[in-house]
């Protein structure tokens, strides 16, 4: 547990003050998801990330959203690209590119990846070790909040915004946060996706540890 505070406590420092300022500006783009909506992927988590990034490459039209490189980049040198090819379920909370760009600069994103234990730790903040979707985690929240650990054993909560007709499916501010865990309040940005091996969630910011 004392290792684990260790390398959160490192990403932190790193990260805080650009983590701070993204914070402000997500909460004036105000995203919205439909909870019920399900995209459904023949393949594996890992398949959708990487079959996004070549469809991205290749036709200017689709949703920056799926940009997913730094993310394979990352997971990649941390050896969890096979786990989220494999049996699972899972759930991946999947940060853009623009979501790590927003957190590192290109050289700490670069000396990150030279860090596997701290990169593993953080990625792991972003998985949990069963399949969730938007739908299912709203209607089992309690006080419109849903509690789940990731499989770096920290306990972290999904935020659905308050006084929500549910029969419009539509919501927007839909956060990831615990006021002594994180350092901002990444938002859900895309409807789920439904693979072979667990769900996506796409996430505008990275769930990086407060200080």
């Amino acid at each position: 547990m004392k290792k684990q505070a260790l390398i959160l406590a490192s990403v932190a420092a790193l990260s805080m003050p650009v983590a701070m300022a993204q914070t402000t500006d997500s909460s004036m783009e105000d995203p919205t998801v439909n909870i019920a909506a399900q995209q459904l992927y023949q393949g594996s988590i890992a398949d959708y990330l990487m079959e996004q990034n070549t469809l991205l490459n290749n036709d200017t039209t689709v949703d920056a959203s799926g940009d997913f490189d730094k993310l394979i980049q990352a997971a990649t040198a941390a050896g969890l690209l096979e786990t989220l090819q494999g049996d699972g379920a899972y759930t991946l909370f999947a940060p853009t590119n623009a979501a790590f760009e927003n957190a590192f600069t290109d050289a700490e994103f670069e000396a990150l990846l030279q860090d596997t234990t701290t990169l593993e730790a953080v990625l792991k903040n972003h998985i949990v070790n069963q399949e969730l979707t938007l739908n299912d985690m709203y209607y089992s929240a309690d006080l419109n909040e849903y509690s789940f650990e990731t499989l770096d054993g920290n306990t972290l909560m999904l935020s659905f915004p308050a006084n929500t007709e549910a029969a419009s499916q539509e919501m927007s501010e839909v956060t990831i946060g615990n006021v002594d865990m994180l350092a901002n309040r990444p938002h859900i940005i895309a409807d789920t996706v439904v693979t072979n091996n667990g769900t996506i969630l796409v996430i505008d910011e990275l769930l990086l540890p407060a200080q």
